[in-house]
């Protein structure tokens, strides 16, 4: 009786353990949610009750050096259509009259095809990670992200990449070492598509 009692004790307490574990999300993934009051606000007027989820450190952003933020938020049901993925990437660029906000395109096109590159980070709980996004120089000195693993420069940054200059990474698939990166240059000045690399099929 008492070995009974005990063993119900103890399967109570692994499914509520469970429970909370998944209500949390891993224990190793905590997020950066830090960015400056004025960026949040920017973020805000741009996506009214967004929840930012994710945020870069500051990164001095392409060839003009621009003082900038990856961002990934919640966009909620207001900001997104009938897919039930609310999750957005965002790049923010602090110019003359305060921060500007650029979304980053969800699908993204190389040249072996097409990916939502956010669908893996979200599901019925929500948010799920690990997430990373990365304030780096491409080619870089890692070769996590490189050429040589598979990437490739996008648009005008394939005719002239500076190899100076600072990309956003953000996470495509953190299992196949896949990214999104984006930057700004002359020829492109708000942020775009410079970067991607897809190693999942």
């Amino acid at each position: 009786m008492k070995r009974g009692l005990l063993s119900l004790v103890v399967g109570l307490f692994l499914i509520f353990s469970s429970a909370s574990s998944h209500a949390e999300g891993p224990s190793n993934f905590h997020p950066n949610v830090d960015v400056p009051s004025d960026v949040a606000k920017a973020v805000e007027k741009s996506y009214p009750g967004a929840k930012i989820l994710m945020a870069s450190s500051s990164c001095k952003l392409g060839d003009a050096k621009k003082d900038s933020f990856g961002i990934v938020v919640d966009a909620g049901s207001k900001n997104h259509a009938a897919d039930r993925n609310p999750l957005r990437a965002l790049v923010a660029v602090k110019n003359n009259a305060g921060w500007d906000v650029s979304e980053i395109p969800r699908d993204v096109e190389y040249s072996k095809g097409s990916m939502d590159f956010l669908s893996e980070f979200w599901d019925e709980k929500g948010f799920k990670g690990p997430y990373e996004i990365r304030c780096i120089i491409l080619p870089s000195e890692n070769p996590a992200i490189s050429p040589d693993a598979n990437g490739e420069f996008i648009g005008s940054f394939a005719k002239t990449p500076n190899r100076h200059a600072l990309h956003l990474c953000f996470t495509a698939d953190d299992t196949y070492n896949d990214w999104v990166c984006s930057s700004i240059s002359i020829a492109a000045p708000r942020p775009v598509i410079s970067f991607v690399q897809m190693n999942a099929d």
